[in-house]
């Protein structure tokens, strides 16, 4: 869920090389975005967008390579307000 910018989790585990569904929901009337990068905070793997209160996106996402990664809302400046994430993929 994404709320005036935060994330509820703001920390996730999913297993490798496994297909992983996740359903993100707006919790205000703001648009956000779920979108994780890889290392380099330039690659996309994966992205969600919802643009208003009660909106749902869904997706189902395989990260092949174990490790740490981040995940933050792109629309601007909700980043800086601290609508940050982390997900680990664990072997």
């Amino acid at each position: 869920d994404a709320d005036v910018y935060h994330y509820a989790p703001a920390a996730m585990a999913v297993p490798a090389n496994r297909p992983v569904s996740i359903r993100f929901v707006d919790g205000d009337v703001l648009d956000h975005t779920w979108t994780v990068f890889d290392g380099d905070g330039v690659t996309v793997l994966a992205n969600l967008s919802v643009a208003k209160e009660g909106d749902v996106a869904s997706g189902t996402f395989t990260f092949a390579k174990p490790g740490s990664y981040s995940f933050w809302c792109t629309v601007p400046d909700h980043k800086g307000f601290g609508e940050v994430g982390t997900l680990t993929v664990v072997p």
